[in-house]
């Protein structure tokens, strides 16, 4: 993707979006278990 006299910006945009989509579903799919986690100690009592 990348070479002395070419870089392929197309290419290497598409893989990282690749990479990160994963990534991004988990969250979405997991989003609530995520903010009851970080709020389970915010609570004083």
């Amino acid at each position: 993707m990348v070479g002395q006299f070419f870089t392929d910006y197309n290419l290497s945009a598409a893989g990282s979006v690749l990479v990160a989509l994963p990534t991004i579903l988990v969250f979405l799919l997991l989003q609530r278990h995520f903010i009851a986690g970080l709020t389970l100690g915010s609570s004083k009592g």
